[in-house]
């Protein structure tokens, strides 16, 4: 389930205050981001960082955050655009989202959403109900999309939105990140429990996952990528629930995806990826291409996320 592996992988998200005309969400006391320190890029940055402390030391709404940094950004170096984005701006939506979240899935509001079709919901302008609309109004402004999933709707923080906005501005590391994210945020990978890209497609996300984690091991994003890295690892091993690597009927491994396999070690021959395909192909050619303990035991072990964790 996308909305499970995102709760995972990416971040437990948690967003923030409404406006007046929408007060039945309001942030927490104890939810205030603390402004790091910046180097400065001119004489202007010191005034604007200044005014960017006092607005988080207010708990300011991530639109007040994306609006302060829409204004300042082209004075700000790339250590101050890093620190605003990849820390206090994402730290903020991390920790409010529960607050959208909660609106989004109360029973009697749920009912209200069902009713319009995501593309209504993507153009604001056609939604008929009062509350849905200042809903997503709020939502789209604060940094977020709506997607559906398993026939429910969901929220996610809008990558896409932020690498047009920042990229160019910040720095390589955080500028590959947002690349990154906004991929799945543009192409989800996982829908009703089965893979929805190609099997190949997952091997060229593991491949971009590694390439970052090998290029920043001691990032700031490094547990983020590693743990995305981990899931599509898993899924490119073991498969998913709607879609196992090895059939249900008679545990024999899937054809299309040991076909990916082969290819994997001819395009991505010099990375980590195709030395465990390598040894994971030769447990399954010794095992007659039947699934074992000891497959399932490997796949596990090279795909465990807290065996990497920084």
């Amino acid at each position: 389930m996308i909305k499970k592996f995102f709760l995972l992988s990416i971040v437990a998200l948690q967003i923030i205050i409404y406006s007046t005309s929408c007060s039945n969400i309001k942030s927490s006391p104890g939810d205030t981001v603390k402004a790091p320190e910046y180097s400065h890029k001119n004489n202007n940055s010191a005034k604007i960082l200044e005014n960017y402390r006092e607005l988080i030391n207010k708990n300011a709404a991530p639109n007040k955050i994306i609006k302060f940094l829409d204004e300042n950004i082209g004075n700000l170096s790339k250590d101050a655009v890093d620190n605003i984005v990849g820390d206090s701006l994402f730290s903020v939506l991390e920790k409010q989202q529960k607050n959208y979240e909660d609106k989004l899935f109360d029973n009697k509001f749920s009912e209200k959403i069902a009713e319009c079709k995501i593309e209504t919901l993507q153009n604001v302008n056609e939604i008929e109900d009062q509350e849905v609309k200042l809903f997503v109004e709020n939502i789209l402004k604060d940094g977020y999309k709506i997607y559906m999933a398993e026939g429910m709707y969901n929220l996610e923080i809008d990558y896409e939105l932020f690498n047009k906005k920042f990229a160019s501005y910040c720095s390589e590391e955080l500028s590959e990140y947002l690349v990154i994210m906004e991929a799945e945020s543009i192409f989800h990978s996982y829908e009703d429990g089965g893979v929805i890209i190609s099997w190949d497609d997952i091997a060229e996300r593991i491949v971009t996952a590694e390439k970052y984690l090998n290029k920043y091991p001691d990032g700031k994003f490094y547990n983020n990528i590693k743990q995305i890295h981990s899931k599509f690892l898993s899924t490119y091993l073991l498969g998913t629930d709607n879609l196992p690597a090895f059939n249900y009927s008679d545990n024999e491994v899937n054809s299309g995806l040991l076909t990916s396999y082969k290819k994997t070690l001819i395009k991505y021959n010099e990375t980590s990826l195709a030395d465990i395909i390598n040894e994971y192909k030769y447990l399954i050619e010794i095992s007659k291409y039947k699934k074992t303990a000891k497959i399932v035991n490997y796949a596990t072990e090279v795909s465990d996320f807290k065996n990497s964790i920084k």
